[in-house]
C-alpha cells in the first residue's frame, strides 16, 4: 500500500466530470511505468449512500469533480 495514491471523485455522465476523467486518464497513461502511483476513481452516482459520508469526512462538495493525493509510507 506504500506509494502515492490519487483519489478522484467524478461523475462520468456529467460534462465536467467527463472532461476531468479524460485528464485523469492522460495522467495515468503518462505514469504507466511508475509502480509507486495508483489512481482510484470513484463515481459518486454508483455509491449514493456514501456521498454524505465522503463529503463530511473529506470536507468536499461532490456536486463537482474532486481530487486528492495521499502519500502512504511505513
Amino acid at each position: 500500500m506504500d506509494g502515492i495514491h490519487i483519489v478522484a471523485f467524478a461523475e462520468e455522465a456529467d460534462p465536467d466530470g467527463f472532461e476531468f476523467l479524460e485528464t485523469l486518464k492522460a495522467v495515468a497513461q503518462d505514469n504507466t511505468d511508475n509502480p509507486d502511483l495508483s489512481i482510484i476513481w470513484i463515481d459518486p452516482d454508483d455509491f449514493p449512500l456514501l456521498v454524505p459520508y465522503w463529503e463530511k469526512t473529506f470536507d468536499i462538495d461532490l456536486s463537482a469533480p474532486q481530487i486528492g493525493v495521499v502519500n502512504v509510507t511505513d
